[in-house]
């Protein structure tokens, strides 16, 4: 592993990043689809390009950072892609590093990938796939051909019945998602259904008990959660 002195020496390229501060949602999703489909890299926030200097960043936003970035790289890249962040400090500046690895296999974005994906599910038999070009559009969709609803839709309800949508499609609500269907899910479960790290499921968790939303009984060994209704 290199020093970071030697590293910030280094100028940018295929498998090297700079940030000053945490880009773009769509400069930080192209720069971890390029790394996976490429050779991997590694990206450092925190330190200015041009000219190369280690600005750093506040050691109170490193966590909350550090959970937007799991969860910006979570809901732009297909397949999932799993990066590893860690805190750095150099000279009592902090500085976040993502590094991410190279994936067997093609990652796209926004839809321009879907033929490519569409033939990789051929492989797998349990997903379902529905091709329909209506028009001069198309639209395809995958299932999960032995999935089984669940009922947890009615905790992001108020109480005239219409949904809220506050919680919907965000990570505490795939977590609620997860309880409901299993009171005796693990931590390590619930970050390999959705994709993020067991440390940023822990903090969202962490948030729910916190703001009432869920509650754990018993030990953490043999016990199981509880969601909360308001």
């Amino acid at each position: 592993m290199h020093k970071l002195s030697e590293i910030i020496k280094q100028p940018e390229g295929r498998k090297l990043e700079f940030k000053e501060t945490l880009p773009t949602n769509a400069d930080l999703s192209r720069t971890i689809i390029a790394f996976a489909n490429d050779a991997g890299g590694e990206l450092y926030i925190g330190i200015k390009d041009n000219p190369r200097e280690i600005t750093g960043i506040s050691e109170n936003e490193r966590i909350a950072l550090e959970e937007k970035i799991s969860n910006i790289i979570h809901d732009s890249c297909e397949p999932i892609v799993l990066p590893e962040i860690t805190f750095l400090t150099h000279e009592s500046k902090h500085i976040i590093k993502v590094q991410t690895f190279k994936r067997v296999g093609i990652i796209e974005q926004w839809g321009n990938g879907l033929r490519i994906i569409a033939d990789e599910l051929l492989k797998y038999p349990e997903i379902g796939k529905d091709w329909k070009e209506p028009g001069i559009e198309f639209r395809v969709t995958f299932s999960k051909k032995n999935f089984i609803p669940d009922t947890s839709e009615e905790i992001f309800t108020d109480t005239s019945g219409k949904m809220s949508g506050k919680m919907s499609g965000k990570t505490s609500g795939k977590i609620l998602e997860l309880i409901a269907s299993n009171s005796n899910i693990t931590i390590p479960e619930i970050a390999k259904n959705i994709g993020l790290t067991e440390r940023s499921v822990e903090r969202n968790i962490q948030k729910l008990q916190a703001n009432g939303k869920l509650k754990r009984e018993g030990a953490a060994k043999g016990g199981h959660w509880e969601i909360i209704n308001d």
